[in-house]
């Protein structure tokens, strides 16, 4: 994950958005990702939030399984 177009979003609409919610993968990497951006952000004034799946490694994941489909988790 690049955080290379948030940053130039923000830089380009200074002001505009006070608060990032993070919805990474629900693994190793997703979760250490989401704890490195939710420091940078949070360092730089804004209000971060990191949300998770319930179950399995995403939200897609998450909602196969609610409705019966087979998870790749």
């Amino acid at each position: 994950l690049s955080e290379g177009p948030l940053d130039t979003f923000l830089c380009e609409h200074p002001g505009l958005i006070e608060e990032i919610w993070f919805c990474l993968d629900n693994d190793i990497r997703g979760v250490s990702t989401t704890v490195k951006l939710l420091r940078k952000y949070i360092r730089s004034g804004f209000c971060c939030k990191s949300l998770n799946a319930e179950t399995g490694k995403d939200f897609n994941d998450m909602l196969r399984q609610k409705r019966g489909e087979k998870s790749e988790f």
